[in-house]
């Protein structure tokens, strides 16, 4: 959902709509010792994790979302696809066929990656202009659980449910009641950077 303030500066909520989907986008460039590279940032946020116990929730908590990171070369070609929760935990990189395979880690696996539970494919084909990357998310933890390289018009069939880009900058800078607006993160010490409200007891004492 789309992340919304309301109340003043002194005593403001910060909530998580639904009813108006929304994935925050970048676009951050970089350099390496092989060229130019560039990071296209997806950021989607639920309103929480639901604490339970049978099934347990590691990540139960307030405010928890997902990232989606593509990297591309000069070429525009995609050569890495990374996902991770927002608060960093469950992250993999996964290359594409347009990486070159010398480029791997010698112990790359040829098949699957586990992580927390969850295999994801050690490699995906190349993107191209008539394919799309579908991400499926599990329903209720609200983790990844698989990632694909499908044709574009896969993604018209069913009930499909269109959602508003924003710039992820737009996080930092929410409107209040009053006028004036408010970040999403925490801006002082200790939680610099962290998410507001998003406590996760559970993740915290066993994973971090």
């Amino acid at each position: 959902g789309r992340v919304v303030a309301s109340g003043t500066r002194d005593n403001e909520t910060i909530a998580i709509d639904t009813k108006r989907p929304a994935i925050y986008t970048a676009r951050q460039s970089f350099a390496t010792g092989r060229g130019m590279y560039t990071n296209l940032v997806y950021r989607i946020h639920f309103p929480e994790q639901p604490y339970s116990l049978i099934p347990f929730h590691l990540g139960a908590g307030n405010h928890v979302g997902l990232l989606v990171i593509l990297t591309l070369d000069a070429d525009q070609r995609v050569l890495l696809v990374t996902t991770a929760n927002t608060c960093g935990c469950y992250a993999v990189s996964i290359p594409t066929a347009a990486l070159p395979v010398d480029w791997y880690p010698e112990d790359w696996p040829k098949e699957t990656i586990p992580v927390y539970g969850e295999q994801f494919p050690a490699r995906l084909p190349e993107l191209g202009a008539q394919s799309a990357l579908l991400v499926s998310v599990r329903g209720e933890v609200q983790r990844i659980r698989d990632m694909q390289v499908v044709p574009k018009e896969r993604l018209s069939h069913g009930a499909v449910i269109k959602a508003e880009l924003l710039g992820l900058d737009n996080l930092k800078t929410l409107p209040l009641n009053d006028g004036s607006t408010t970040s999403f993160y925490y801006t002082g010490w200790p939680l610099a950077g962290h998410v507001k409200g998003a406590i996760k007891p559970w993740e915290t004492l066993l994973l971090s």
